[in-house]
């Protein structure tokens, strides 16, 4: 039987991997509500973080920070798990539903935000939802955890954006993940837990690029 040699280009799809960038730098402070202290476990609790956005990446998001004010608001789902690691940690996450949200406020006409004392108050979070809300999406996996020696902390989880003036600026990159550290400073204000800083990365689809079978070969030698 003859046989017959045939050569054929293939054409693949290359998975590009995904670069995280920072989409925006934040700062302000958190609490819980209605009962307060950071009682972060207590049955039908919210947790809230609300404070002003520093810097955005200007890819993505349009910004004036000379004729606006930028905030960020946070209200979770109630907890949904309460673990404690080797004594040391306690680590809460909470339902599939914790809001979050970015908004652009005129300096001129609009109202500064505010935090004042023991949040929920007239202030908080009402000075920092009422411009325009050019993201907000959903956190389904809002994880905090508390250094139970220092009562110091971090936040993390990742966002699902959904609506915003904003929204069409992320497209194929409407997913992103945060991290936040939380200090109980001097500073803070009455009623609330910590002092927070942090930021939110943008994650994008993963791209594609055509290349031959060849080329494939010539990523593994």
């Amino acid at each position: 039987m003859k046989l017959l040699r045939i050569s054929i280009a293939m054409l693949l799809f290359v998975a590009v991997p995904a670069t995280a960038v920072q989409l925006v730098d934040i700062s302000g402070y958190d609490y819980t509500f209605p009962v307060p202290g950071g009682e972060f476990t207590a049955p039908n609790n919210y947790y809230e973080a609300l404070g002003q956005i520093q810097a955005a990446n200007g890819s993505y998001l349009t910004t004036d920070f000379g004729n606006n004010q930028y905030t960020f608001y946070m209200l979770s789902d109630f907890i949904a798990t309460a673990d404690t690691l080797g004594g040391l940690f306690g680590v809460y996450t909470y339902g599939p539903n914790t809001f979050v949200g970015l908004y652009e406020d005129a300096i001129g006409g609009g109202t500064a935000y505010a935090y004042g004392t023991n949040p929920q108050n007239a202030s908080a979070p009402a000075t920092f939802v009422d411009g325009t809300l050019i993201l907000g999406g959903i956190s389904p996996d809002l994880t905090i955890t508390v250094n139970l020696s220092t009562l110091d902390g971090s936040l993390a989880g990742t966002i699902g954006w959904n609506a915003g003036s904003q929204l069409a600026n992320l497209t194929g990159c409407t997913t992103t993940d945060f991290a936040v550290i939380g200090h109980g400073d001097p500073g803070v204000p009455v009623g609330y837990v910590w002092d927070i800083d942090g930021e939110i990365s943008l994650l994008c689809a993963t791209a594609t690029e055509d290349a031959t079978w060849s080329e494939v070969k010539g990523l593994f030698r």
